[in-house]
């Protein structure tokens, strides 16, 4: 695990690079009952597991506690093989660690975009329409630990639309909350992004561009045409 101080931090800025083919998922569908009909389209190489200690995060202190922090994906549907509309019936991600100041668990929350452009190198925030948010609690956990997040009204995407998922983790300080959220390094087909206001990135960048090459979020999605 690798946290970036919430006062001092250096960045240059690099593009990352995306794969022109979608990838093969090694999971090939969610285990939620509420997911069975969902068709899983993932940009990770190998989506069956995470790597230890290879998350980063925005924070702190002893114990650690996060500031707000989001990674984030983003699907161009037409290259994921979809021809028709679709409804996004769920969201398969991932937990390093997380450790709550009390009562067991703490709030994560997925925030779904349409985005005009196609997937590439950059996530422009300005081209985003938020179509669903989701809260979800995350118990405590001390080992690696993928999670499916069902969305309680399943929001529809156009099949010329890009899909943007934000995973979000809010800030922990109030709550003494502290949370490193599930990656790999075992290679991806589309850039991760991540972004963390209080460490002076407020719109998305590539990981690689601020020393974490390896950082590739899970961050799969569950559809249904």
């Amino acid at each position: 695990m690798k946290h970036i101080s919430t006062v001092i931090i250096a960045m240059a800025v690099v593009a990352g690079v995306a794969c022109a083919q979608p990838c093969t998922p090694i999971v090939t569908s969610c285990s939620d009952p509420a997911l069975a009909a969902g068709i899983l389209i993932t940009q990770s190489m190998d989506n069956s597991q995470l790597t230890a200690v290879n998350s980063v995060m925005c924070g702190g202190g002893n114990p650690f506690i996060h500031a707000d922090t989001s990674y984030w994906r983003s699907y161009t549907l037409a290259n994921e093989g979809v021809t028709t509309n679709i409804d996004v019936l769920g969201i398969r991600f991932g937990v390093e660690t997380a450790t709550s100041g009390s009562g067991g668990q703490q709030p994560v929350q997925i925030r779904l975009y349409t985005d005009p452009a196609p997937a590439g190198t950059t996530i422009n925030l300005a081209n985003l329409t938020l179509i669903h948010s989701e809260t979800l609690s995350v118990l405590d956990a001390t080992t690696p630990t993928i999670l499916e997040a069902v969305m309680s009204t399943p929001p529809t995407v156009a099949q010329n639309q890009t899909l943007v998922v934000e995973l979000f983790a809010p800030d922990g300080g109030a709550s003494g909350h502290g949370i490193f959220l599930g990656t790999n390094n075992l290679g991806e087909c589309g850039p991760t992004f991540f972004s963390a206001p209080p460490c002076a990135t407020p719109a998305p960048i590539t990981p690689a561009s601020i020393g974490f090459p390896t950082a590739y979020v899970l961050l799969d999605v569950c559809y249904q045409p």
